[in-house]
């Protein structure tokens, strides 16, 4: 799913968490911080599908490897990526 928030709550439903412990931790995410990070979550889906890999539980390298693509491509602002 592209948005980030039914991800999450897919997630922490799989591992257990009742309703009404997803729905509290979910409350921290305010819609500015939703906004935020929609740009950074799609690109991350994106490049997740094209090798394969869960942007859930992608190892250190994989993560590390999705972050250095977004440097190589040049269009970012380091603070951007660095969200």
């Amino acid at each position: 799913a592209s948005d980030i928030l039914a991800t999450i709550r897919d997630r922490y439903q799989a591992t257990g968490l009742s309703k009404e412990n997803v729905v509290i931790l979910l409350a921290s995410w305010g819609t500015a911080t939703q906004k935020q990070y929609s740009g950074p979550w799609k690109a991350c889906l994106r490049w997740c599908s094209q090798r394969g890999c869960c942007p859930i539980s992608a190892s250190v390298a994989e993560v590390l490897a999705f972050l250095a693509s977004l440097v190589s491509l040049g269009t970012l602002e380091y603070s951007t990526i660095a969200l």
